[in-house]
């Protein structure tokens, strides 16, 4: 039941935030569900696509998120994601290679929190919908 918990608010909270629901997801596992750092960054990867691939779906729909720059971006990520997959296999097999991802985790996930502390969020201009005009939901 936990694991449902954690799973809905990685999932309601990283759309919301802009971020990977892996981001999310791998710390909850390991410091409060206890789940083994592998598993849990095994996890976090299936969870980050999961989420980005819900919400991008919405956000191209409503012209929020470009395609042509998402493709570019989609493929030097995938290369960076199978590059990164084969190195972290290997330190799981090296000693004290697990110490070193785990160290490496904490800190991108602090750069992560730097980045999105210091980082100013420019939205879209607002386009106002005929259901949003009669729930009287218009405003700044």
């Amino acid at each position: 039941m936990l694991f449902f918990v954690v799973g809905f608010l990685v999932g309601f909270v990283g759309p919301l935030a802009g971020v990977g629901g892996g981001v999310l997801f791998t710390p909850l596992a390991l410091g409060l569900l206890g789940v083994d750092v592998n598993l849990a960054r095994a996890g976090g990867l299936l969870v980050a696509m999961t989420t980005s691939s819900m919400a991008g779906s919405l956000y191209l729909w409503r012209g929020v998120a470009n395609l042509r720059l998402v493709a570019y971006a989609g493929a030097a990520m995938s290369l960076g994601a199978f590059l990164g997959a084969r190195l972290g296999l290997f330190l799981a097999g090296v000693e004290g290679g697990r110490r070193a991802v785990e160290m490496g985790l904490g800190v991108l996930l602090l750069l992560v929190v730097f980045v999105l502390l210091g980082r100013r969020v420019e939205w879209p201009p607002r386009r106002v919908d005929r259901l949003a005009l009669r729930l009287g939901f218009v405003g700044e």
